[in-house]
C-alpha cells in the first residue's frame, strides 16, 4: 500500500447535453442587422429602378433640404395701425420693370370706361400706400407686381426662395403672405369690381399619390380666397376661382423656378366681368334656339310603340 501515497488522483468531469456549448444571443443580433441592411439596400435599389428623372430630383431636394421651412419670420409684417413705415421709397415694377408706379398699359382689346380707369388707378395708389406698409426690411418688388391690363388690375403675389407663400406640397400659408393677404382684402372690399382668383405652381411633381398640381393650385387659390374673405371682401365679389398648375408658368423657359409659383388676383372692369358670366351663364340665355317641346301626341305614340314591341307575357297554370 507505500505505492498508493504517490499516485495523483484524476476526476474529468464531462458536460451533458449539446457537445458545441452555449455561445449566447450575440450571433442572432449580427444577423438581424445584416438582414436590415440588405432590405434597405434592395429598398433602394427598387425605388432606383421604379422612379423617374423628376421623381429622384424630389426625393434628392427633400433630403437636402428638409427644414427649409422652419425659418421665422414676424408674426404681423404688415403695419395695418398707421405706424411709421420703414420702407420709405417703394415702387413696384412689372415682371419687365416698366414703370417705376408698378403699372402698366398693354394692348388695346376692350379699353375700360373713363370711370373704370380712374377707379383702377385710383386703387392701385391705395395698394401701393397699402404696401408701404411693411415693417420688415423686404423688397417687395420681388413678392408682388401690379399691372393695368384694357381687362382690369392684375395683381401678381409671387413665391419667394427665401420666404416662402406655402409649406412644401401644401395650401398652410406661411404668417408674411396671409397677412399681406388680409391687408389686401381690407383694400379691395372698398371697390365693387368682380375678383378672380387663380392659382399657380411650377413643374416639379407633388410628392403624394393621385395628388396633382391642379389639386395643389386649386387648394391654394381656394385658400388664397379665403384669406381674402377673412380681409373683408364679400363673397358675391369673387367671380371666379381657377387652378392653372404649371400651365402658365410666369418663366416659360424654366418651368421649375420657384417664381412660377404664384397666386394672381384680377380685378376685373364691367366688361371683362359680364363677359365671363356669359361664358357659364345658361344657354338660353347666350341666344341659343332653345329645344322645341315635344308634341303630347307623339309622346303618347312613342308610349303605345313601346309597349306593343313588348313579349307578351305567357301564362303558366301551376
Amino acid at each position: 500500500m507505500a505505492g498508493d501515497k504517490g499516485s495523483v488522483v484524476i476526476v474529468k468531469k464531462v458536460k451533458g447535453g449539446h457537445g458545441d456549448g452555449h455561445h449566447g444571443g450575440s450571433w442572432k443580433v449580427a444577423i438581424a442587422d445584416f438582414a436590415i441592411a440588405m432590405m434597405a439596400l434592395f429598398l433602394v435599389l427598387w425605388l432606383l429602378a421604379v422612379t423617374d428623372e423628376q421623381q429622384k430630383e424630389v426625393i434628392s431636394s427633400y433630403f437636402s433640404d428638409p427644414g427649409s421651412f422652419t425659418k421665422q419670420g414676424s408674426a404681423h409684417p404688415i403695419d395695418l395701425g398707421g405706424s411709421p413705415n420703414i420702407i420709405q421709397d417703394m415702387s413696384l415694377s412689372g415682371p419687365n420693370g416698366q414703370g417705376k408706379d408698378g403699372t402698366e398699359v398693354v394692348g388695346d382689346m376692350q379699353a375700360p370706361q373713363r370711370g373704370e380707369k380712374v377707379e383702377f388707378e385710383e386703387l392701385v395708389k391705395e395698394l401701393q400706400k397699402m404696401l408701404s406698409g411693411v415693417k420688415d426690411e423686404k423688397h417687395l418688388d420681388e413678392y408682388v407686381f401690379m399691372e393695368v391690363l384694357p381687362e382690369g388690375l392684375r395683381l401678381v403675389i409671387l413665391d419667394h426662395d427665401e420666404d416662402h407663400m406655402f409649406e412644401s406640397g401644401s395650401s398652410r400659408l406661411t404668417p408674411f403672405y396671409e397677412d399681406l393677404l388680409i391687408a389686401l382684402g381690407k383694400v379691395l372690399s372698398k371697390t365693387e369690381s368682380a375678383i378672380m382668383v387663380s392659382g399657380h405652381t411650377d413643374a416639379t411633381p407633388t410628392r403624394v399619390y393621385r395628388y396633382s398640381n391642379w389639386n395643389l393650385s386649386g387648394e391654394r387659390a381656394l385658400m388664397a380666397q379665403k384669406i381674402l374673405n377673412f380681409g373683408g371682401v364679400p363673397d358675391e365679389q369673387f367671380i371666379m376661382v381657377a387652378a392653372l398648375s404649371d400651365h402658365e408658368p410666369r418663366i416659360p423657359d424654366d418651368p421649375f423656378d420657384g417664381s412660377n409659383r404664384r397666386v394672381e388676383l384680377m380685378i376685373l372692369n364691367d366688361f371683362m366681368a359680364q363677359r365671363i358670366k356669359r361664358l357659364f351663364a345658361p344657354v338660353e340665355q347666350n341666344g341659343l334656339p332653345k329645344k322645341s317641346p315635344i308634341p303630347e301626341a307623339d309622346l303618347e305614340q312613342a308610349d303605345q310603340e313601346a309597349h306593343d314591341n313588348q313579349i307578351p307575357e305567357i301564362y303558366i297554370p301551376e
